[in-house]
C-alpha cells in the first residue's frame, strides 16, 4: 500500500470511531512499551550509513547526527523518533560519514586507505572498524542496527551520466563487483560482533531522478539510472540475506509516490538550475518522513498509539474561543469532532508534530449551551486508532 494510500485509510478510520467508539480519555505509556511480536529493542540504536544517514538535506539546513533537536532531518532521527516512543530510554549512536562510499565503509579514508574519493571531512577511520567496536564495549545493548550505502558509490558518476549515458554505463560492471565485495565485508564483520540475535536493517537506495523524463534528461539516462539503482539494490539485497538482515525497501516506497521518486527529492528544483552538478539528490522533509517510515515498517517493532486530550476552557461566554490539545503518537493523524451548542457535530483532520502534539481551535458561536469534543488518532503504520471520551464545555 502507498503511503497516500495508508494516510486516507487511517483518516477514514479515525473518522469512523469518532462516531462509534466511547474510548477513554487520557492513555499514558511512560513505562517501555513491549509487544511479544515484536523484536528485541536493546539500549542502544547503532547507525551506520552515508549522508542520508548524516541527515544532509537542503543546502542552509544544518545537519544534526545525534538528533537532539525534535526537527532533526534525516531518515536516523525519523527512525530514533520512533523507536523513543517506544523505548524512551533507548540511545543513539550514529556512525554516519557524510558522502561515504562503500569502500569508506571498511577502510576508512586516509592514512593508507586504497579509498580514492575523499569525504567534505577528509581523513576519517573505518566506521563498520568503529561499529565493531562500539558492540564490543556494549555486548548484548545494541539493537537495532541500521545500515545504508551504495548512493556515494554512484553519486561521482552522476555529472558524467548527465552528457553521457553510455560510457558511464560502461564503469558499472566494476563498481557493483567492488560494492560486493565490500558490503559483503563489512555486513559479515558486524554480523559476527553483533551476534544472531541483534535485529540488523539494510536500506535500499531510492532512484533521485525516478520519474523525470527525457528532456529534460539526456536521452537514455532515465533507463540507465532505473538500471543501475535496480543492479545496486540487487547487490545490497543478496548481502542482507546471507547475514540475516532485514531489508527496508525505500527504493519501492520512493518509486511508489504517483508522481515518481524525484519529487521527494530536491532533484527537480536543482536540475532546473541547469548545472548537472548542482544537483541535489537528498530527500526532502516528507521524503526523509517515508524513508524513516519504511525503516520502520521493515523493523517489525509496533508503535504504541497513545491519546489524551483536553480542553483549554470548561465554561466561556458566547463567542469565545475555545481550544483542544494534547498528545498523541508522532506522526499519528489527527480526527477531531467537536458539536457547538444545540449546533452540527464538525469534522477536522489535523496532523501530530514529531513531538505528538496537536492543537485546535475554533469558535463556539453565540448560542447558550453545552458543546462536546472528541478526539480520534490513527498511527501511520496500520488502522489501529483509539478515541479519547466526550468533552465538554459550556457557553453561557
Amino acid at each position: 500500500m502507498n503511503q497516500t494510500v495508508r494516510r486516507l485509510v487511517t483518516l477514514v478510520v479515525a473518522c469512523s470511531l469518532l462516531f462509534v467508539s466511547g474510548g477513554i480519555d487520557r492513555i499514558a505509556i511512560a513505562a517501555p512499551y513491549h509487544d511479544p511480536r515484536a523484536p528485541k529493542l536493546s539500549a542502544y540504536y547503532l547507525a551506520i550509513g552515508d549522508s542520508l544517514a548524516y541527515g544532509i538535506t537542503a543546502p542552509g539546513v544544518p545537519p544534526d547526527p545525534t538528533c537532539r533537536s525534535i526537527d532533526a532531518p534525516g531518515y536516523v532521527c525519523q527512525f530514533y523518533r520512533y523507536l523513543h516512543q517506544i523505548a524512551p530510554a533507548i540511545q543513539l549512536k550514529n556512525l554516519a560519514v557524510p558522502e561515504m562510499d562503500s569502500c569508506i565503509l571498511v577502510n576508512g579514508y586516509g592514512n593508507g586507505s586504497p579509498c580514492s574519493t575523499a569525504p567534505p571531512g577528509g581523513a576519517v577511520g573505518s566506521p563498520i572498524a568503529a561499529a565493531v567496536q562500539f558492540l564490543k564495549d556494549h555486548p548484548g545493548q545494541v539493537s537495532p542496527i541500521t545500515v545504508n550505502v551504495g548512493g556515494a558509490d554512484l553519486v561521482p558518476l552522476l555529472p558524467a551520466a548527465v552528457t553521457d549515458p553510455a560510457g558511464t554505463a560502461a564503469r558499472l560492471p566494476g563498481l557493483f563487483r567492488a560494492l560486493q565485495t565490500n558490503f559483503a565485508t563489512a555486513l559479515g564483520q558486524l554480523r559476527a560482533a553483533a551476534g544472531p540475535d541483534a535485529e540488523i536493517i539494510v536500506a535500499t537506495q531510492y532512484n533521485p531522478l525516478g520519474g523525470i523524463p527525457a528532456p529534460p534528461l539526456t536521452p537514455g539516462l532515465p533507463e540507465i539510472a532505473r538500471g543501475a539503482i535496480n543492479a545496486l539494490n540487487q547487490v545490497l539485497k543478496g548481502v542482507a540475506a546471507k547475514d540475516d538482515a532485514r531489508v527496508a525497501d525505500v527504493a519501492a516506497a520512493f518509486d511508489a509516490n504517483p508522481q515518481g521518486a524525484a519529487v521527494l527529492t530536491f532533484v527537480p528544483t536543482t536540475l532546473a538550475g541547469g548545472d548537472p552538478s548542482k544537483i541535489d539528490i537528498y530527500p526532502t522533509p516528507d521524503g526523509y518522513t517515508l524513508y524513516g517510515q519504511t525503516v520502520f515498517r521493515a523493523s517489525g517493532y509496533l508503535l504504541p498509539l497513545k491519546v489524551a486530550a483536553g480542553l483549554r476552557h470548561a465554561v466561556l461566554k458566547r463567542g469565545g474561543l475555545e481550544t483542544v490539545k494534547g498528545a498523541t503518537t508522532i506522526d499519528a493523524s489527527v480526527a477531531i469532532a467537536y458539536r457547538l451548542p444545540h449546533g452540527r457535530t464538525r469534522h477536522t483532520v489535523i496532523m501530530a508534530s514529531n513531538a505528538g502534539r496537536y492543537t485546535l481551535s475554533f469558535h463556539v458561536g453565540k448560542r447558550v449551551g453545552v458543546g462536546t469534543v472528541r478526539v480520534c488518532a490513527s498511527d501511520p503504520f496500520s488502522s489501529n486508532s483509539k478515541c479519547s471520551r466526550k468533552l465538554s464545555f459550556r457557553v453561557r
